[in-house]
């Protein structure tokens, strides 16, 4: 069941969504799974983007600092247990 489940996700791209999970057969397919979904967001996501002022671009900035550097101190104290 969980060699399906890993072939599921390495096939459909999707193991970005699944860290743990994300290494397991092919680690590279792990960048083109987070490639992939940049890649179907951008043209959403941009338009809204470009309405933003430059006070609005400031705030996101920090914002998606901050939540990036949480993450990555969260990740990296995650004892398995």
């Amino acid at each position: 069941v969980a060699a399906a489940f890993h072939g599921l996700l390495t096939t459909t791209l999707s193991q970005a969504w699944f860290p743990a999970h994300a290494e397991l057969w092919n680690a590279p397919t792990w960048f083109l799974s987070a490639l992939t979904f940049a890649t179907v967001c951008l043209p959403f996501a941009l338009p809204a983007i470009a309405r933003w002022r430059k006070k609005g671009l400031k705030t996101a900035m920090l914002v998606l600092t901050a939540v990036s550097v949480i993450a990555k101190v969260a990740y990296s104290y995650d004892t398995n247990g």
